[in-house]
């Protein structure tokens, strides 16, 4: 009886130890996962402004005039 008593609580230890385990892994890579996350969307972030401001440079500010038909026959 005491062997089979021990058996049973070797093997509730055993798998309380492997769901523990599984949790602290999750957890590890869920935090990989959120990292990614934030640095996918701070590069989309980043992409974004750089659109806006390319945008807002071409149709709003001319720094270069551009060329008269009288320019383009020379």
């Amino acid at each position: 009886m005491g062997k089979l008593g021990f058996i049973f609580e070797r093997n509730a230890y055993h798998v309380s130890t492997s769901v523990t385990k599984s949790k602290t892994n999750i957890r590890i890579l869920g935090s990989f996962a959120w990292i990614g996350i934030k640095s996918l969307l701070g590069v989309l972030l980043c992409l974004a402004t750089l659109i806006f401001v390319e945008g807002y440079i071409r149709s709003n500010l001319s720094l270069i005039p551009p060329l008269s038909i009288e320019d383009k026959k020379v």
